[in-house]
This record gives C-alpha cells, sequence and structure tokens, in this order.
C-alpha cells in the first residue's frame, strides 16, 4: 500500500514489510518504469495479450471459467499477433503458464476452415464503439467512447453464448426494434456514425455469429480448463 498519512501500528517487532514508496511516487515514475509500460501496452495487441494474461491467471485462483470476449474484439478487427518483447514481459508477471490459444485467434481455426473474417480492421473498428455525435478524447477527432455500439455488445452476448453453453451461435436472432423482457433493443431508429441508422444488418450479426463461434469453440479447453459443467435442466 502507498504511504497515505496514515499512523502506522506499533511495531511487533517482527520485520516490516519493504515499503512500496508515496503516493507522489506513484504519479512520477522512473524512466525505465514509463519505458516498461510502454513495452507493455503500446499496442492494441500488446494491451489484449496483458488483459487477458491477466483474466486467465483467475483461473488459479477460483475462476472457472474465461470468456474471451476481447479475442473475439481482437479477431473482429483484423489485430495482429503481441510482439514477442511485449509477451514476455508480460509473461513474467507470473508464474503459471499461459494456457491462450497463440493469438491471433482469427488464424487459429481448424486447418479445414476459412480463416476468420475481419471486416472491422482498420477506421471500420470504430464502429464496435458507441456513437456519441460529437468529438471525444478516446481519439483525435472520433465520434466514439469507449463503451460498446450494439455490434460490440451483440458481439460480447454472442460470446458469452458459446463459451457458457457450448454450442454456436451462428442462426440466432439480432436486436432489431423487438421488445425483450420489458426492454426495448435498439433497431431501425438508431443513428450509427457511419450515416447510417439501426443497430445492425443481417451481414453484420451473422458475420459476428461467425467470429464468436470459431474464436470460442476450438479453444474450449482454454476457458474452461476444468471442463464446462452440465447445463440444468431448464436452461437448454
Amino acid at each position: 500500500m502507498a504511504d497515505c498519512g496514515l499512523t502506522p501500528p506499533p511495531s511487533t517487532g517482527s520485520t516490516p514489510p519493504p515499503s512500496t514508496g508515496s503516493s507522489e511516487d506513484l504519479s512520477q515514475s522512473s524512466d525505465a518504469s514509463q519505458a516498461l509500460y510502454r513495452d507493455l501496452v503500446h499496442s492494441v495487441p500488446c494491451q489484449t495479450y496483458a488483459l487477458a494474461r491477466g483474466y486467465e491467471e483467475m483461473l488459479d485462483h477460483g475462476a472457472e471459467v474465461l470468456v474471451p470476449a476481447g479475442l473475439a474484439w481482437h479477431a473482429a478487427r483484423g489485430e495482429a499477433a503481441p510482439e514477442e518483447r511485449c509477451r514476455e514481459l508480460i509473461d513474467a508477471e507470473y508464474t503459471s503458464t499461459s494456457r491462450l490459444p497463440p493469438l491471433p485467434l482469427r488464424d487459429r481455426v481448424n486447418a479445414t476452415e476459412e480463416a476468420i473474417e475481419a471486416p472491422w480492421a482498420g477506421e471500420k473498428s470504430l464502429q464496435l464503439f458507441r456513437y456519441t455525435g460529437h468529438a471525444t478524447k478516446y481519439c483525435g477527432e472520433c465520434h466514439v467512447d469507449h463503451h460498446g455500439s450494439a455490434l460490440g455488445i451483440y458481439l460480447n452476448a454472442l460470446v458469452f453464448y458459446a463459451t457458457l453453453f457450448g454450442r454456436s451461435p451462428e442462426g440466432a436472432t439480432w436486436p432489431a426494434g423487438q421488445m425483450v423482457d420489458g426492454d426495448l433493443l435498439p433497431g431501425d431508429g438508431m443513428v450509427r456514425g457511419d450515416n447510417t441508422t439501426g443497430a445492425m444488418t443481417r451481414e453484420e450479426a451473422e458475420t459476428l455469429q461467425r467470429i464468436a463461434a470459431k474464436v470460442v469453440l476450438p479453444h474450449m479447453e482454454a476457458w474452461w480448463p476444468q471442463g464446462r459443467p452440465e447445463i440444468p435442466n431448464g436452461m437448454q
């Protein structure tokens, strides 16, 4: 814990823990630590791997399942594999060996199948984020924030379905103004940042379904290292 001005407890005679520094130290890190931070998260592939590795570590601390929503975004955006340098630095943070399949998952499908398409590569990746209608601080002159758009949220839902039920989400319906459990889903009147309206087209929905299926289903042992439990009756 950083020094927050609290009075330490009386000494018990034991060796005190090493100091982690003060709050000022945290805001004025060394050039070396800043360089390390840049090496770890300077690119989207490195950020993705760092997050995935952290979530994966929870499987060794009581978590039963890893839902690879971020890795599905990585595939949909056509991102490259993380650089070897950042991958080594991130792995060095952990004592366990990673079970994650090699990235990018879009290239790691069954040899008899086509690679996962990545229609949201480049500038189109902004379509996966929520359109605000005004310039934001997140990406220069773009008009999105860090929340998912209907497309991004739908991809997350598909990944959760495939991971938890072990089934392909292909053939599922998609948001088109339906009323579900008292909530109105996004529909034709939804304004998007690419001069179109509507939550998503049939083609977009079906593409996202294929991406989720190909990211999740070939690697179920990585998401459920102890095995996926049986689905209770009534939830199938």
